[in-house]
């Protein structure tokens, strides 16, 4: 069985891959809400056209013209946020099998479904408040897709982009359906989504750091006993490589048997009460076979 495999599946994908589009997804909606932002921040920095009101008298804070847009905005600072962070740390956590990032991707993952959880409980809350009328979120979310004629016309969203209020009525009867119930929908479906890929996430750090035999990031015994001796390989001929450095720095003519004549005794030991099989096997590759030769 692979490693891949051992990983299991999950909607038809290999799991790994299942997470690995979602970081990408988030990477790239992070990315792209950033420079837009960025943009728009640094062509309208010198615009000093107020959004409500202005000026000492104004008390338009806490009213329903100034709080229309604020679940938008909400939503929209912290997923971006969170995306572009987390969306890096967990491409590069599952393209490298990093255990404990992939779960911190997957916490993120928890958090952008209780996000969107809240923002329609919010987004309710106004619409019973605020005299029947939608939050721009709730329009922006059921009705103002980046997408031609999804999931209404393009005519429909232009006329809608021209209000600068929603009133329920109004809107539903343009669209021809009852907005907040699509919006509810869309809502609970990405937010089951997130929660899904969140559980899908955790496991494939538990899998990540455990491995399936619990022997750490490997997956099978035949992978464990590779990297075991690839391991032990590695420490043996640092050893000898030190051993010859320290022994032979200052000599530019020497040759190898002067090094086993000359090395301290230190250098003599046997690796873990065993003589190493690289015992002559330094950094360039050097190696002598002549122990195993009768004499």
């Amino acid at each position: 069985m692979s490693d891949e495999d051992s990983l299991g599946n999950s909607c038809c994908l290999r799991r790994r891959t299942y997470v690995l589009i979602l970081a990408i997804g988030f990477l790239v909606y992070g990315l792209y809400n950033a420079l837009y932002y960025i943009t728009y921040g640094l062509v309208s920095f010198t615009s000093m056209t107020p959004s409500h009101c202005s000026g000492p008298r104004c008390n338009d804070i806490l009213t329903c013209d100034a709080t229309r847009e604020t679940t938008y905005h909400l939503r929209i600072s912290i997923i971006t946020i969170g995306s572009l962070v987390f969306g890096i740390s967990g491409v590069n956590a599952i393209m490298n099998k990093y255990g404990e990032d992939t779960f911190k991707f997957g916490c993120w993952l928890v958090a952008a479904g209780v996000v969107y959880v809240v923002i329609m409980l919010i987004d309710g809350a106004y619409l019973v408040l605020c005299g029947n009328h939608y939050s721009y979120n709730t329009v922006a979310e059921a009705l103002l897709w980046p997408v031609p004629d999804l999931p209404v016309s393009l005519g429909i969203k232009f006329e809608i982009r021209q209000l600068n209020s929603y009133p329920k009525n109004y809107v539903d009867s343009l669209c021809y359906h009852n907005v907040v119930i699509y919006f509810i929908l869309f809502s609970l479906a990405r937010t089951a989504l997130f929660f899904h890929a969140a559980y899908q996430s955790f496991i494939l750090s538990e899998r990540f750091h455990y491995g399936i035999a619990g022997m750490g990031a490997t997956f099978s015994i035949e992978g464990w006993q590779k990297r075991l001796a690839l391991r032990d390989e590695m420490r043996e001929v640092s050893y000898n490589t030190l051993a010859m450095a320290k022994t032979t720095g200052m000599d530019l003519g020497w040759v190898e048997d002067e090094y086993k004549d000359n090395r301290e005794p230190s250098t003599r030991q046997w690796y873990r009460g065993i003589q190493p099989s690289a015992a002559t096997r330094a950094y360039d590759g050097f190696s002598d076979d002549r122990r195993n030769v009768l004499l």
